[in-house]
């Protein structure tokens, strides 16, 4: 399932693709493309696939420019390639 969502406050037209897949143990994870306006790191330059479940943060880079054409299966190959960034901050602890 791909979703488009209009990401800038200010009401610019750019769109940006989100995914959701369910892995193979069930766990649902949201799929994003981040491009910084400035690079934090040589390797984070240019953006990054966020992936996010409700236990884990993971970070691809660098990622096919066509990753939201990619069926199902495809992205979660990616999923796995992606490294842990750490855990979700939720609102209430």
């Amino acid at each position: 399932m791909v979703h488009r969502t209009n990401c800038d406050a200010a009401g610019a037209t750019d769109l940006m693709a989100h995914r959701q897949i369910t892995d193979e143990k069930g766990d649902v994870w949201d799929v994003w493309e981040v491009r910084p306006s400035r690079s934090l790191t040589e390797a984070n330059r240019e953006g990054w696939l966020a992936v996010q479940s409700t236990h884990e943060k993971r970070r691809l880079a660098p990622f096919p420019t066509a990753w939201n054409e990619l069926d199902d299966r495809e992205l979660a190959t990616l999923l796995d390639l992606a490294r842990p960034v750490g855990r979700p901050k939720r609102l209430i602890e």
